[in-house]
């Protein structure tokens, strides 16, 4: 429908890291398979991170409006795709024809879309019908033309409120805009300069006219424009003018006769030249005061020929657009048979699926509360909210397409994320996959970074590696639900005969005390009975223990009390060391069943050959943390 008639490059990028580790092994919650071992404290060494991107939870604004998601024809008048598609991922804006607002505009009002109409879309784009007659003088046809489309939309029953008209679609190229009769490919100075200049008259015919149109018809009219792409290009005799020579042309002609758009657009594609924030900036300090507020309407990771997009590029671009404080932008995707421009798609038998795309839009609709400020690196870019009703903090990241390695999301003012519990947070770190294009039916749970983790000093690092830039990562930190801390030296427990358990004082302790099994071999075990029922769900479990010498190694199981059958959580821990640590353990998922009380059983699995001693299998326990975890 819009076609972008520029050479376009691909781009390769960024990543990210957590705590304490970097973080490699992907898993996927339905699986509860074990997590990586964590310390309790930040790391104090550095950590091979090639970028660093910062959450500053401390500095929040507005709540979350959504306002880089919209979508250019990207769905049908019915059901296709089906509505489960597209509430996710929180479409703002639907830009379109008249003709297609109109079949389209129940939809649209279901999913809250304001709907940009294209004006120029039904009058044509060939060089014989330019709105200014032969002579630049003749408006009366162009003028019935825009009163007939407005008065259409409104006869619809699109609500004022609910629609823009934007007056010409990508007018600086001669394959839209050509009244001069130039070379498409090539056109000649004398050819561009004519369009440009009558398209200047047209741009403020259309604006004037529609403003008095506003007031015939007693409705606000928003208009929004001029809606060119690849503003930056320059032909040969341009490189020592201004930047945006189109633009600015335009720009001038507005100030000149005291006329502006309800909204500035333009567009952009997915190049490696472009630097959405940069432009966006750029833009604003060319028009001056006065600008309007702006709606980038289309932009696009072009990655010819099929113009596929992927959640780390367009992870990249929707938080260059987040950042830069836009009103509303539109993704685009073109040739894509309306569906959510590239984001799902049917196969031969009619069944729907979903791309890696659609789940990092899905990831950002999830997204709800403050935005909080954060600052980029120079490949990675996000945005993040902090939500005081769900006591969940979100961040969802973009790659801008060359980074692949460690990356460190360094949290600061965590406090104030609202999703501490005491000293820590949990976190939970989901890799959003590419997949070349293909079906993608879940995220996967980056497992060594996902579990308790200690706030330090209000900040905490997130570590991980990024394996592919095309792919893209959202992190969550909270729980819905409230998450339940066992101090075991207060637990009612059982252990094997013959052996001690003794609960000695330990100022470092969590609670001041500990639990200790003396343990002479393997099969030894201590038992601990929660004294609350825990409800069916899924949790996830971390141990907090001291490590030292001697010591052996426990593998943590759980049982309904007094149930003979039990399940493992999490792999082996070894708790010897020459040196006293206290740490948190993150073990896993662990599903529950059945509303009961429960039993954890420390059983000692092994020993390290370094630990020696009347016990050299003992065990030293703090707490057991069970957190729930959002379906």
């Amino acid at each position: 429908m819009y076609y972008l008639n520029l050479n376009l490059k691909k781009l390769y990028l960024p990543l990210l890291l957590l705590g304490l580790t970097s973080c490699k092994k992907m898993m996927s919650p339905e699986q509860y398979q074990t997590a990586s071992v964590k310390s309790r404290s930040l790391i104090s060494q550095s950590v091979q991170s090639l970028e660093t991107v910062s959450v500053d939870f401390g500095s929040q604004g507005d709540s979350i409006a959504y306002h880089a998601s919209g979508l250019l024809l990207g769905f049908m008048p019915s059901s296709s795709p089906p509505d489960v598609y597209i509430k996710p991922i929180k479409a703002q804006f639907h830009r379109l024809s008249a003709t297609n607002a109109i079949l389209r505009k129940a939809r649209n009002a279901q999913f809250k879309m304001k709907v940009i109409v294209v004006l120029s879309e039904g009058w044509g784009y060939s060089s014989t019908t330019w709105p200014g007659g032969t002579s630049g003088s003749d408006w009366a046809k162009y003028q019935k033309y825009l009163h007939d489309k407005v008065v259409s939309i409104f006869n619809a029953g699109i609500k004022e409120d609910s629609v823009h008209f934007d007056i010409w679609n990508e007018p600086n190229t001669p394959q839209f805009w050509n009244p001069a009769g130039g070379s498409l490919s090539s056109p000649s100075h004398a050819a561009v300069d004519s369009n440009r200049k009558r398209f200047c008259q047209t741009f403020l015919f259309a604006v004037g006219y529609l403003k008095r149109l506003s007031d015939t018809l007693h409705k606000k009219i928003t208009v929004e424009g001029p809606s060119m792409t690849d503003i930056a290009y320059k032909y040969s005799w341009e490189t020592s003018g201004p930047d945006y020579p189109a633009l600015k042309q335009l720009i001038d002609s507005l100030k000149a006769h005291n006329l502006k758009p309800d909204f500035l657009t333009w567009h952009f594609p997915g190049t490696g030249g472009t630097t959405p924030s940069a432009q966006i900036a750029a833009v604003k300090a060319l028009y001056g005061t006065g600008v309007p507020p702006v709606i980038i309407n289309e932009y696009i990771d072009n990655s010819s020929p099929s113009f596929e997009a992927n959640p780390g590029r367009v992870g990249w671009l929707a938080s260059q657009l987040e950042r830069s404080g836009i009103e509303g932008a539109v993704h685009a995707v073109f040739s894509t048979d309306n569906e959510l421009d590239n984001m799902v798609f049917k196969d031969a038998a009619m069944t729907w699926y979903t791309r890696g795309e659609w789940w990092w839009w899905k990831k950002y609709g999830n997204m709800t509360g403050k935005k909080v400020a954060t600052s980029p690196s120079t490949n990675i870019d996000l945005i993040a909210t902090a939500d005081r009703d769900s006591s969940l903090a979100k961040i969802v990241l973009g790659n801008k397409g060359q980074l692949t390695g460690g990356i460190t999301v360094h949290l600061n003012h965590v406090s104030s994320s609202h999703a501490m519990e005491g000293q820590q947070v949990f976190v939970i770190v989901e890799h959003i996959p590419y997949a070349s294009n293909g079906a993608v039916s879940k995220t996967d749970t980056v497992a060594s970074c996902t579990g308790n983790f200690t706030v330090i000093n209000d900040q905490l690092d997130i570590n991980f590696e990024w394996l592919d830039p095309k792919d893209s990562y959202a992190i969550t930190l909270g729980s819905k639900g409230t998450s339940k801390t066992f101090e075991l030296d207060s637990l009612a427990e059982t252990h094997t005969a013959g052996r001690t358990v003794h609960v000695n004082n330990d100022p470092l302790a969590v609670n001041g005390k500990l639990s200790i099994l003396d343990a002479t071999a393997v099969g030894d075990f201590v038992k601990y009975t929660t004294p609350t029922v825990l409800s069916p769900g899924t949790y996830f479990v971390t141990v907090h223990a001291k490590k030292y010498m001697p010591r052996g190694k426990f593998q943590l199981s759980t049982s309904a009390y007094g149930s003979t059958y039990s399940s493992t959580v999490g792999d082996t821990v070894d708790l010897y060391d020459t040196s006293a640590k206290y740490l948190d353990f993150n073990l896993g998922y662990w599903k529950v069943n059945s509303s009961s009380k429960k039993e954890f059983t420390f059983k000692v699995t092994g020993k390290n050959s370094g630990s020696v001693g009347t016990y050299p299998y003992t065990l030293v326990l703090d707490n057991l943390k069970v957190t729930p975890v959002r379906p």
